[in-house]
Order: structure tokens, then C-alpha cells, then sequence
């Protein structure tokens, strides 16, 4: 049984997510430097909130496990038309931080990209804020209102199948000063050990461009 078929289980999502704000709000009004638990109220808090979102068939952020975690201010974007490559830089307990390296996501299948605003300062102007969104992560959006919209456009199309969008995905990466969108069919992240502007040259010779 769906929850939103369920009062009493959206009434106790609805309830847990209520009291998790609170929780939440309570730690920032004390302007405690424990950021410990900053970070697992936070989680608490988003977990709930797209939890509820997922419940009521709406969109939602759901973690995208990209080791290491971004952390860059941008990154930089190449196309093919097909693929789409992003590159920052990678920090994080997996990587040295005496040792240069890149991350490189390469988004295979590409069907359309966006990216730029908003940045970590107006992240709660995005339609996802409040339903799992948070600055600085990665997520895959599940209900996808982009891929929704892209579905119903391509409808012009004579070959047009409906069920082909269905083997796409959401993908997000929050960064400092951009979010960078892609619907693509799949995803892989290697790890480069160099920096960006030395791998740039590598990831253009494998695109293909005519």
C-alpha cells in the first residue's frame, strides 16, 4: 500500500519531519559550534524531508555517493553532444592532500545538461530545497520534474517512446559557487591523479566531436 493510500503513515512522516525541523532550528538558535551534530541533524532533516516528498509522489534529492565528497567552488564542463565529462578537484579522506587530483564524472548518454545557478548561498531557491536538497553533495533526483518536462516536449517527435525516458536519471552535483544538472543514462567517477588543466586534454580526446 502506498503511504499517500495510508493516512496514519503520511500523518507519522509528516510528524517525524516536523520534529526533526525542530530539532534542527533549536541547534542553529543556539549557535553551538558542535559540528558533529550540525551535520547529523542536518541529515536527520533531509532524510525526512524527502522521505515525505517520495511519499506523496513528489520529487526528491536522494544521496549520490561520489567519493570524494565536491568540495570545489565550480567545476569545468565538456560536451560532446552524447557525453558529458565534469572535472573539480578531489579532496577528501581517499585522496592525499599532498597529492594533486581530479575527479572525473563522465555522464554517458547525455540527454541534457544545465548549470550555474544557484550557488550555496541561494541553494533554498531550488524547487528540491525542502525535499532533500542540501549545498556542498551530490544527489540522483527520484520523480524527476526535468525529465518529466523533457519527455513531454520530445513528443513532437515521430519516433517518440515515452518508455526510452525511463531508462534516464537525474543527476545533481552541488558545488560553492554553481549546481550542475544532467539527465544522462548512467554515471562512472575515476579519479585522476594530476591536475584539472593537465587532465583536460585527456578527457577531449575522447570525446568525439564532427
Amino acid at each position: 500500500m502506498k503511504t499517500t493510500e495510508n493516512p496514519e503513515g503520511l500523518s507519522a512522516l509528516r510528524l517525524a519531519h516536523a520534529e526533526a525541523r525542530k530539532r534542527f532550528d533549536k541547534h542553529l538558535a543556539s549557535r553551538s559550534a558542535d559540528i558533529a551534530m550540525f551535520a547529523r541533524l542536518e541529515d536527520e532533516l533531509l532524510d525526512a524531508e524527502r522521505k515525505l516528498a517520495l511519499a506523496v509522489g513528489d520529487a526528491a534529492a536522494v544521496p549520490w555517493p561520489v567519493p570524494p565528497m565536491p568540495c570545489s567552488l565550480s567545476a569545468i564542463k565538456l560536451s560532446d553532444g552524447l557525453r558529458t565529462v565534469v572535472l573539480y578537484a578531489a579532496k577528501g579522506s581517499s585522496v592525499p592532500a599532498s597529492t594533486p587530483a581530479t575527479a572525473v564524472l563522465d555522464f554517458n548518454l547525455c540527454l541534457s545538461v544545465r548549470h550555474g545557478w544557484p550557488n550555496d548561498e541561494a541553494i533554498e531557491g531550488h524547487s528540491l530545497h525542502g525535499k532533500g536538497l542540501s549545498a556542498y553533495r551530490a544527489f540522483v533526483v527520484e520523480n524527476s520534474k526535468w525529465i518529466e518536462e523533457l519527455e513531454l516536449g520530445n513528443r513532437v517527435h515521430s519516433n517518440h517512446k515515452p518508455e526510452h525516458f525511463r531508462e534516464y536519471k537525474h543527476f545533481m552535483l552541488c558545488l560553492k559557487d554553481e549546481t550542475i544538472e544532467v539527465v544522462a543514462r548512467s554515471a562512472s567517477l575515476e579519479i585522476v591523479q594530476d591536475e584539472v588543466l593537465v587532465v583536460i586534454p585527456k578527457v577531449l580526446a575522447r570525446l568525439h566531436f564532427q
